[in-house]
Parts: C-alpha cells; sequence; structure tokens
C-alpha cells in the first residue's frame, strides 16, 4: 500500500514537470516548485549540491501521511 502511494506521489511530480514542459513554463517554475517542498518538509525532499550539479533526493520511507499533515498544517496556517 505505501510504495503504491509513494509510486502515485512520484508518478503525480512528474507528469505535472512535463505539463509545464510543454506548456512553455520551462524547468525554472518546477525548480522554484521543488526548493519549496524541501524548505516545507525537508524530511521528505532535500536537495543536494555536488560538484557535478544539484539532484533532488526523496527519503522513500518517509511517513506519507506526516509529509502531508505538515504541507496542511501550513496551508492552514497561511
Amino acid at each position: 500500500m505505501l510504495f503504491s502511494l509513494y509510486y502515485a506521489f512520484l508518478h503525480n511530480i512528474a507528469y505535472t514537470y512535463l505539463a509545464w514542459l510543454l506548456c512553455g513554463y520551462g524547468s525554472g517554475e518546477a525548480e522554484t516548485h521543488l526548493r519549496l517542498i524541501a524548505e516545507v518538509v525537508p524530511k521528505f525532499l532535500s536537495i543536494i549540491r555536488l560538484k557535478s550539479g544539484e539532484y533532488v533526493k526523496i527519503d522513500q520511507l518517509a511517513d506519507l501521511a506526516s509529509v502531508h499533515d505538515s504541507v496542511q498544517n501550513i496551508i492552514k496556517a497561511m
């Protein structure tokens, strides 16, 4: 069950990114959103800087319910 939720979440991110590229938004906006996710939920997504570039690391063992709750709490606080 957890794997299917994780896969669905990643599929949604990939589909959204592809839609941004096809609509002409470019990767800059997607990068901004990924950085925001890394800032809001650092236990789930982090950006790693190496000499060869920047990479996104997603914690596959993160509890998606707690990630969802964290995001919802921030949205409610706005």
